[in-house]
């Protein structure tokens, strides 16, 4: 397995109507394996909506393409996710 990884990251997103809570989060692929992380880096409620802010208002997981199969971390569900929480998924081919 390779040592690199392939990074997005989304910086200082705000939900619809409104721009309180700012959410950092980032997917990374590494080189040569189906391993596919999901990172929290900051979750800054700033005043807002803390529920939705932890995962409240959101689906955290992995879908096929095809949208046949996936992976489920939460629905829905408020303190599901937080600042710092590192989530890796392990899709079959």
């Amino acid at each position: 397995m390779g040592t690199q990884r392939f990074v997005t990251e989304w910086a200082n997103v705000m939900f619809l109507g409104s721009t309180l809570e700012r959410l950092t989060f980032q997917v990374h692929l590494l080189e040569g394996s189906n391993l596919v992380e999901l990172h929290s880096c900051t979750l800054a409620v700033n005043a807002g909506d803390a529920l939705r802010t932890s995962g409240g208002s959101a689906t955290v997981g992995l879908e096929s393409l095809d949208g046949t199969r996936g992976v489920e971390h939460s629905f829905d569900t408020p303190s599901s996710i937080s600042t710092g929480l590192g989530l890796r998924f392990t899709p079959n081919p």
